[in-house]
């Protein structure tokens, strides 16, 4: 799979378009879950494909998808257990070890409803590699192992939001209000799950697109939440910054608007402090370079300073390389 291929799909699972895509995969899935077969418990005992279906379809339907499944077979059981009890009091032979065994090859007709399992078949049907592909996985994203298999971040709201579909939602999971901080790096999707854990649709976003750090998976644009509560949401923009000097907001915008970012600079409050030094060093000389500085500061009685690097891999390296110079680093 190409680079660019791989980013359309980490940005799709991300999307509004694949839980739709999922809702719609789901109307099939549960069309099709009752078996045709008629069950069968030997012995003259057997439950019509017809009735099963009334019960799933009607008697349960206020039951998510993997409970319905689950009532009707204990349902079976105890269709079995009776008729057992029947018969046994009227003299009246019935094996019921092998009507067991006949229910046991009956669950088997039904689809698995682990939310794993489902979105494996679903992602099959709509034509995206599944989580055990190896040639869709990517340096760039981050793994979660589960105990019995590996799945990707962008994966994760898909699972959460079939489970929720299988198996229902617990009551102490549910929010009056939810606060979503830094949501520039949230996905539609995920914002769309815990939409279905807030039935007051009362949220508080708050974000700078300007910050997104993961861009195959967070949003440019708030018009992407927005749309996910219909019109019923409002925006407002704080553009006044008092956390730093003017030399660094001028320095900041500077930067967002030759990257040509679509948010309302920051107008900095006036504090003013050291101009802002911008130095290109080459990577290798980039510990020497900033051990010198970091030791010139302390001489002048700086007491801490903090190297920012852009992952954890590369500022575990730094302080390896700094502390291997002398200097006192700490991740």
């Amino acid at each position: 799979m190409t680079d660019n291929a791989l980013v359309e799909q980490i940005r799709y699972r991300g999307s509004v378009q694949f839980a739709r895509d999922l809702d719609a995969y789901l109307s099939g899935f549960e069309a099709n879950m009752v078996p045709a077969a008629d069950f069968d418990a030997g012995s003259h005992l057997s439950v019509d494909s017809a009735t099963i279906r009334e019960w799933f379809s009607h008697e349960y339907a206020h039951y998510p998808l993997a409970q319905r499944r689950e009532r009707i077979l204990s349902r079976l059981k105890r269709v079995i257990e009776t008729e057992a009890k029947v018969r046994k009091s009227k003299g009246i032979s019935f094996d019921r070890k092998k009507a067991m065994q006949r229910l046991k090859a009956y669950e088997r007709l039904w689809p698995d409803c682990r939310p794993l399992e489902v979105y494996r078949e679903a992602v099959v049907a709509l034509g995206i590699a599944g989580p055990s592909e190896e040639n869709t996985r990517s340096k760039r994203t981050r793994k979660v192992h589960t105990g019995y298999t590996t799945v990707r971040r962008e994966e994760l709201p898909a699972l959460v939001y079939l489970h929720t579909r299988l198996r229902g939602s617990d009551s102490s999971y549910m929010f009056d209000h939810v606060v979503i901080d830094e949501a520039q790096d949230f996905s539609p999707f995920q914002v769309w799950v815990l939409k279905a854990f807030c039935p007051s649709n009362s949220f508080t976003i708050l974000g700078d697109t300007a910050q997104n750090i993961y861009s195959l998976y967070g949003i440019s644009d708030w018009q992407a939440f927005s749309d996910l509560f219909e019109g019923k949401s409002q925006k407002f923009t704080l553009d006044r910054s008092y956390r730093s000097t003017v030399e660094i907001i001028e320095f900041a915008n500077s930067v967002l608007a030759e990257a040509s970012v679509q948010e309302t600079l920051a107008k900095p409050v006036f504090r003013s402090g050291e101009p802002v030094l911008v130095q290109t060093v080459p990577i290798r000389e980039q510990p020497r370079v900033i051990a010198e500085m970091l030791s010139a500061w302390r001489a002048a009685g700086t007491q801490s300073a903090a190297v920012v690097t852009r992952t954890l891999a590369e500022g575990k390296r730094m302080a390896d390389q700094l502390n291997a110079l002398g200097m006192e680093a700490h991740l």
